[in-house]
């Protein structure tokens, strides 16, 4: 069975003591944006997952996943994976009571 994190060690995160006020990046770019797997030829290279290793056997929402839930409204809800932290916002556009 695969770790949650892939074999990557969580870091806990700490944020700086004062924010950064100078723009970063540059120029952008010249030309159109592409998939890393596209090819000239428009076909696809190997898919991500396969290439990577790393296929969590618990992603999505599952009745017994254990999930946090924060109601943003009385439609949005926000849902965190505890096991592995992935975020899920869930939106109900009809709702039949009974």
């Amino acid at each position: 069975m695969l770790s949650p994190f892939c074999g990557i060690d969580p870091v806990p995160w700490s944020p700086p003591q004062e924010a950064k006020r100078t723009g970063a990046g540059g120029p952008p770019p010249s030309t159109a944006w592409q998939p890393s797997g596209e090819r000239e030829s428009g076909q696809r290279g190997v898919g991500t997952a396969s290439a990577i290793g790393c296929i969590a056997d618990n992603d999505g929402v599952l009745p017994w996943f254990p999930m946090e839930r924060h109601p943003i409204s009385d439609r949005l809800e926000l849902m965190v994976n505890l096991s592995n932290r992935n975020v899920v916002l869930a939106y109900r556009e009809l709702t039949v009571s009974g």
